[in-house]
């Protein structure tokens, strides 16, 4: 079982202070601290758990008011260019793989929506040993604590809501690097956020719920529409993912997926879990079936305690003591590490607050020596199942089964894959990419972007060099882009850089 390394600094959010911890926080406290929303104390124990019922129901309350505002964006046919698949998916419609899309809200797709494809790779799974005989937790409302049968060893679960354990988790990024996420898209502020990003030439991932890809076809179309944008899987109902059964999670991940296949062409290869709530069963379920990679953080500020307008939700117990001015101070500190220590970062597209601190984070940033990225691009990853960078051909696909066996991440994600410690690119290797000869300058004529700014979607503040690499090579040990930019690094240097992850 891995825990959090001693060396894993982590933010405690006070009331209007972000402070940076000791490195020699035990692993016990650092996840308390890390995972704050889910408790009214620094130290969780029986009595200091945090109710996340009110965080789901807060959650549940927004996504009603969100349905109800938007019932009339799913029947629209406006959205110009439409979809990859030619058609905007709609609740109430049929998806290009035969079964109808299931209704939008919190409750996990039901068995009968399930393509038998779907079931039939995940029961080939589950006969070969694969998916684990875990039960499911069940959540108490009154404690909001999560439990499993007393039958069960929690030690054993991998649990890391309750354990701390991230086995086989992206949850780092390098030392320098950040990657910047967002989850619970897409909104009604995913425009303004793509907008600002696509100004900034930045790459980011967006982990979506399939519930609100169907609610919100306006901002969907903003999110697939910037190559930029890596789209990654929250579920389609936004639901403890521990307390469903297998094939509701079938069903959550599924369908997700299907729906940013539809609109992309792009098979997701990352998911988040809502909550961070995954035990063994839950991640072999999602990399057994789909190949979907679970990716964590070890940053959050509890953006989603904002309010659209100002003020913080008074209603939860924890974000009382929230404001803006605690996650701008937070994202600040961040930004102004001097160690430099890598981050991989949690926020939100929800409310017009969440996206006004995250460009004043943006800017610490720009200010700062970090290179930022989307996850895949900070550790030099296929973007998706079927593509390799933002820039690279799309792979053909004809569903969202994988045809390729999945990566496996045994160090966080905190090496560059094909370097030593990092991940083996595999059968990923044979996706194509397009090589630009160092030649044709630092990758920003090129792929586009602005200068500091690679083709796979990172970007720096520095002068920028330039390295020409290939799938086969980057097989061997080298990072996959085909131009990275490198700050204060020349041509010649840029190699060596690639192969340690610098």
């Amino acid at each position: 079982m891995v825990k959090f390394s001693t060396g894993f600094a982590l933010l405690t959010v006070v009331s209007g202070v972000a402070a940076s911890s000791s490195s020699t926080k035990q692993p016990f406290n650092a996840i308390a601290e890390d995972l704050s929303y889910l408790f009214d104390t620094q130290v969780p124990g029986p009595d200091s758990a945090r109710s996340v019922v009110q965080r789901h129901r807060a959650f549940q309350q927004r996504n009603k008011q969100a349905r109800t505002r938007n019932d009339h964006l799913a029947k629209r046919q406006s959205v110009n260019p439409l979809p990859h698949s030619g058609t905007i998916p709609a609740a109430g419609g049929t998806s290009k793989n035969g079964k109808p899309y299931p209704p939008a809200g919190a409750i996990a797709p039901k068995r009968s929506t399930l393509p038998t494809a779907w079931v039939t790779r995940y029961q080939a799974k589950k006969e070969a040993g694969l998916i684990p005989d875990i039960p499911q937790s069940k959540l108490d409302e009154k404690t909001g604590t999560l439990k499993y049968p007393s039958s069960v060893d929690v030690s054993k679960v991998c649990s890391w809501t309750l354990t701390n354990c991230n086995d086989g988790d992206i949850w780092l990024s390098p030392q320098g690097k950040t990657a910047i996420t967002f989850d619970d898209g897409p909104t009604q502020y995913s425009a303004d956020l793509i907008n600002f990003l696509t100004q900034e030439k930045q790459a980011t991932t967006h982990f979506l719920i399939g519930s609100s890809i169907l609610n919100q076809p306006d901002g969907m179309h903003a999110l697939a529409s910037h190559d930029l944008a890596q789209l990654g899987v929250h579920t389609f109902s936004h639901t403890l993912q521990t307390t469903k059964s297998d094939l509701q999670i079938v069903g959550d991940l599924g369908w997700t997926m299907q729906l940013i296949y539809e609109w992309t062409g792009k098979v997701p290869m990352y998911w988040r879990a809502p909550e961070g709530d995954l035990d063994a069963r839950v991640r072999a379920i999602a990399k057994q079936v789909f190949g979907l990679q679970s990716v964590m953080w070890n940053r959050d500020a509890d953006d989603w305690c904002l309010k659209d307008g100002g003020g913080s939700e008074n209603s939860i117990h924890k974000c009382r003591t929230v404001t803006y001015d605690d996650v701008v101070a937070e994202y600040k500190a961040w930004a102004h590490n001097s160690s430099l220590e890598g981050t991989n970062t949690l926020m939100h597209e929800t409310k017009d607050q969440t996206i006004k601190a995250f460009k004043e984070y943006y800017g610490f940033l720009k200010a700062s020596k970090y290179k930022m990225g989307a996850v895949a691009s900070i550790i030099g990853a296929p973007w998706y199942q079927n593509q390799m960078g933002p820039t690279d051909p799309v792979e053909e696909a004809n569903s969202i089964i994988p045809q390729r066996e999945a990566m496996n991440y045994t160090d966080g994600g905190l090496h560059t894959v094909g370097s030593a410690g990092g991940a083996a690119l595999g059968d990923f290797s044979q996706l194509k990419t397009t090589t630009i000869s160092p030649s044709s300058g630092s990758g920003s004529s090129a792929a586009g972007l602005n200068s500091g700014a690679a083709a796979d979607g990172t970007s720096s503040n520095g002068s920028s060099g330039s390295a020409s690499t290939s799938a086969a090579g980057r097989a061997n040990g080298w990072m996959t882009v085909q131009v990275y930019a490198l700050a204060g690094l020349s041509v010649g240097t840029a190699s060596a850089a690639l192969i340690f992850g610098l």
